[in-house]
């Protein structure tokens, strides 16, 4: 199966697909990703259980998808992962550390402001605003980027992985790989799912 937009929408419960931030099209034989770019909010991405046999036929797809922070593999065909670096969340470059200690900052300072004048009961007209300024910096400061290439055919570590500078977990379990390699440069990894590798 190829998936298209008109198939994708099959699978959002009746939700329009700009406004789908999840969609879980695993076990679906699908063989083939077509440009899904209009699924702006897309987030997360199962395509686990299907029959992909090559890195083109996931990620010519999904290249323009610029949320998308969590990909499942897991249970497919694939030896490659070309193309994973142009997704902008999962191959771009993480934020200065600067940058994060000033979101965090003024996260604390909107908190402690609103927590402040919420109990004077002097702004809470603006409680919709101090939520959606502090989600945003959230989420600019925790996202998870999370790719799953389990039980394919890999027998080593893309090298291209190197260039997913944001990427957070990266599980690897049940492939061919015999050593861990080209990962040294992922500074944000924090997760490395992996069994019967050598080091």
């Amino acid at each position: 199966m190829k998936v298209t937009p008109a198939i994708a929408s099959q699978y959002t419960q009746g939700k329009p697909l700009t406004e789908v931030n999840s969609i879980d099209l695993s076990n679906q034989n699908v063989t083939h990703v077509e440009d899904i770019s209009i699924m702006v909010n897309l987030r997360r991405l199962n395509l686990s259980k299907n029959k992909l046999k090559n890195a083109d036929s996931v990620f010519s797809g999904i290249r323009y998808c610029k949320g998308l922070s969590w990909l499942n593999l897991m249970e497919n065909q694939l030896d490659s992962l070309d193309g994973v670096e142009n997704i902008p969340l999962l191959g771009g470059k993480p934020p200065p550390p600067l940058v994060v200690m000033f979101c965090s900052l003024v996260r604390a300072v909107f908190f402690t402001i609103f927590r402040y004048y919420v109990i004077l009961h002097y702004i809470m007209h603006f409680f919709d605003t101090f939520l959606i300024i502090d989600q945003i910096l959230f989420l600019f400061i925790t996202i998870n980027t999370v790719l799953n290439i389990s039980h394919n055919e890999f027998i080593r570590i893309p090298e291209n992985i190197a260039k997913c500078k944001t990427l957070k977990a990266l599980i690897l379990n049940h492939n061919n790989i015999k050593r861990i390699d080209n990962i040294s440069t992922l500074n944000q990894l924090n997760t490395l799912g992996k069994q019967e590798i050598e080091k």
